[in-house]
C-alpha cells in the first residue's frame, strides 16, 4: 500500500450533500488538515452532474483544499 506522502481528499456522499475532509501524513502520523460539508444548491441534484461539478469545484476552492488524490464513500 502507497504511502499517504501527500494531502488525500476523503468524500462521503449524501443525497443533499457531500462531506469532505483532507488529511495527510505528518511526522509520522495522519493530520486533518482540514473538514467541511458541501449542502447541494437549491436547484441542483445529482442528476445535474455539471452543474453540481462546477458548485463543487468552487466549494473546494473557497475552503483551500488541494489534495489531488481522492478517497470517495457511497452509501449503501
Amino acid at each position: 500500500m502507497k504511502s499517504l506522502s501527500r494531502p488525500c481528499l476523503g468524500l462521503a456522499l449524501g443525497n443533499r450533500s457531500i462531506l469532505a475532509a483532507e488529511a495527510g501524513r505528518e511526522a509520522g502520523a495522519f493530520r486533518l488538515s482540514r473538514a467541511a460539508e458541501f449542502t447541494f444548491p437549491a436547484d441542483a441534484d445529482w442528476h445535474d452532474a455539471s452543474g453540481l461539478g462546477h458548485a463543487f469545484s468552487s466549494f473546494l476552492r473557497q475552503e483551500g483544499f488541494s489534495a489531488r488524490q481522492v478517497v470517495c464513500g457511497l452509501p449503501a
